[in-house]
């Protein structure tokens, strides 16, 4: 069995970098969406029909695979396109702010001098995972809240304590 590679994190300005591309991407693609759907389908199928295709392979490719969607799928084929990519935008914003959030908490540790490294020891968050468990958790499942707070229980432990060890 090999040992596995210890992950750093990333400076935090790689995740905002990485926050503001995937952002971008999401609102592009929520606006293409929104296009698609307020734009006449035979004005929009007709476009594309009649546009040339030009340029190198990959391009040739993906005007070829639009072409094929617009022909055989119509409007609803050409608007699941962006809605692929939100979701995909999505999950990736999804896992950045997740890890962003891990590194911050690992700093806090590490600062504090309760933790002597800034290594990624979490395992990467599984969204499927956590979309199913929030979807199918009932209510007498989730934990109940606190109604003491932190002090509160300190003070009941020590009095505990207080009691045990020297009687009432």
């Amino acid at each position: 069995m090999k040992p596995q590679p210890i992950k750093k994190f990333q400076p935090p300005s790689v995740y905002f970098t990485h926050l503001f591309i995937y952002g971008c991407g999401f609102l592009l693609s929520l606006g293409l969406l929104i296009f698609d759907m307020f734009i006449d389908e035979e004005v929009l199928l007709a476009h594309i029909k009649e546009g040339e295709i030009s340029g190198h392979a990959g391009q040739m490719r993906d005007a070829i695979i639009v072409k094929l969607i617009a022909h055989y799928l119509g409007k609803p084929g050409l608007m699941a396109i962006p809605i692929i990519a939100i979701f995909g935008f999505s999950i990736c914003i999804y896992y950045k702010v997740y890890e962003l959030v891990r590194y911050y908490r690992k700093n806090r540790l590490y600062v504090n001098g309760l933790v002597n490294n800034l290594d990624d020891d979490n395992p990467p968050p599984n969204f499927f995972k956590h979309i199913y468990l929030f979807l199918t958790r009932k209510k007498k499942d989730k934990p109940p809240k606190m109604k003491l707070n932190k002090r509160e229980v300190e003070k009941l432990k020590q009095d505990k304590l207080y009691k045990k060890l020297y009687g009432d």
